[in-house]
């Protein structure tokens, strides 16, 4: 994919979300040749201290909802961007399926009461990453309400805020871009590049840590032990 195309897609996300945001927002891109890219904004009231990451297959994982908490193995090795070290907010797996956590503060969330198997809103986005490789599996997953989606967290005024980052996933050629509105650089994660086998290390970048990042940063991930997801009570 052009680097031009996803310059244009980004500021086309920036246009949209500016001059102060009250929300996030989320652009799909359909081109020729099955080209497909979604672009995300993060708006928030606070810096969410972001991450990127990158993780493996085979990582044992659960819902992070007490005891009936959903449990899974990851199928698919992904990169995503966290919040707080406690959330999965944007990513794309290694068979070009994204996912985007977007905020909204009416949204109504089933009680957790020990009915079905439960997955807390933190790990929803990495649930989608790791299980499925298309839009139509999730779909599917999702409609056969074997298990709830719970939350208890509701930040303040989170619908009046100013845009912190932008993504780009690209689809087609499993690319995964990132900027942050507080440093001048963009920078890209090649999924060709990154060892997705189980077993692998947890990679992490820390836009934030003062090291200067730009361009292709898929050598630059650090070992790193996984965040845990925020429990939903």
């Amino acid at each position: 994919m052009n680097k031009k195309t996803i310059l244009i897609l980004l500021l086309a996300t920036a246009a949209w979300s500016e001059p102060r945001a009250e929300m996030c927002t989320r652009v799909v891109y359909t081109g020729p040749e099955e080209t497909t890219l979604t672009g995300r904004t993060m708006d928030w009231k606070e810096d969410p201290q972001s991450k990127l990451w990158v993780f493996p297959r085979g990582m044992r994982r659960d819902g992070a909802a007490g005891a009936n908490s959903l449990e899974w193995t990851s199928k698919y090795g992904s990169v995503v961007t966290s919040a707080y070290d406690i959330c999965t907010t944007d990513g794309m797996n290694e068979k070009g399926l994204a996912a985007n956590l977007l905020w909204l503060a009416e949204s109504e969330y089933p009680a957790n009461d020990g009915r079905k198997p439960a997955l807390s809103v933190s790990a929803w986005t990495q649930y989608v990453l790791d299980n499925f490789a298309t839009v139509d599996e999730a779909v599917a997953a999702f409609s056969g309400g074997e298990f709830d989606v719970v939350s208890d967290m509701m930040p303040d005024e989170p619908n009046i805020s100013s845009t912190r980052w932008r993504t780009v996933a690209d689809q087609k050629n499993r690319v995964y871009y990132y900027e942050s509105v507080l440093y001048p650089f963009l920078i890209w994660v090649d999924f060709d590049e990154l060892d997705f086998t189980a077993g692998a290390p947890v990679g992490m970048i820390d836009p934030a840590s003062g090291k200067r990042y730009a361009g292709n940063t898929s050598a630059e991930f650090s070992p790193a032990e996984p965040f845990v997801f925020q429990a939903a009570k």
